[in-house]
């Protein structure tokens, strides 16, 4: 259920969220971008440590 508990994080309203699974954000079966939903919701996206 990687997906749908990825789809979960747009529901709330966390400071700060660290981890893995970046398919299950934006490669999904359901054709949504979640990284672009938390872009538009003012999250700021890092890829790396820098």
């Amino acid at each position: 259920m990687t997906e749908e508990i990825a789809a979960d994080y747009l529901k709330t309203d966390i400071d700060v969220f660290i981890g893995g699974g970046r398919i299950c954000f934006e490669k999904r079966k359901d054709g949504r971008n979640l990284l672009e939903e938390l872009k538009n919701k003012n999250y700021q996206i890092a890829y790396t440590l820098d």
